[in-house]
């Protein structure tokens, strides 16, 4: 197993807070929010609440699930969404891509590519992550954190853990099985 750097909701705030200081200050100010699924939908969405703009997803994966195990195995071939899901009419001229991290820069690489096609009258995209790998292919155009090739860690969030994510079973949630 990978090692990990465990990122707590609290630190992941402050990470998404200082995205948002970055963006702010260069004056971008996008149309919308296009959060890759699933790594990018908490901090999409916490950027789109703080900007005070819509908020859109797309799904991507690059590292899928065996279909035994469920764990998720060596990177593999892209599954890439068909739709963008959002709720308002329209998209807007500037886009502003939102991901966890960059690893090899494939998924940001797809995305801006499916997004250009499929909305041919958008005329900026821009990306923003909260960690990038040194090692990407892809430069995102904000992130807050960079880790080197010699790290080897991957950045788990208290959100990644599945164990928190079991409704009404965990006994660490101590909801009541019946409303």
């Amino acid at each position: 197993m990978q090692p990990v750097i465990k990122i707590g909701w609290k630190q992941h705030r402050t990470l998404v807070e200082g995205l948002a200081y970055l963006i702010a200050q260069e004056g971008y100010v996008p149309d919308m929010i296009v959060a890759v699924a699933t790594g990018g939908l908490i901090p999409g969405l916490i950027l789109a609440k703080l900007f005070k703009i819509p908020f859109s997803s797309v799904a991507a994966e690059s590292y899928r699930a065996r279909r035994t195990s469920g764990r998720k195995n060596k990177k593999g071939h892209m599954q890439f969404t068909r739709a963008l899901s959002k709720t308002v009419p329209g998209i807007g001229d500037r886009l502003l891509v939102v991901d966890d991290l960059t690893d090899s820069g494939d998924t940001l690489a797809v995305t801006i590519a499916w997004l250009r096609a499929a909305f041919p009258t958008v005329k900026e995209v821009r990306t923003a992550v909260l960690w990038h790998k040194t090692c990407s292919r892809f430069l995102p155009d904000y992130y807050v954190k960079r880790v080197g090739p010699r790290h080897g860690k991957w950045p788990h969030g208290s959100f990644n853990r599945s164990k928190s994510t079991k409704p009404c079973r965990s006994p660490r949630l101590n909801l009541p099985r019946e409303v």
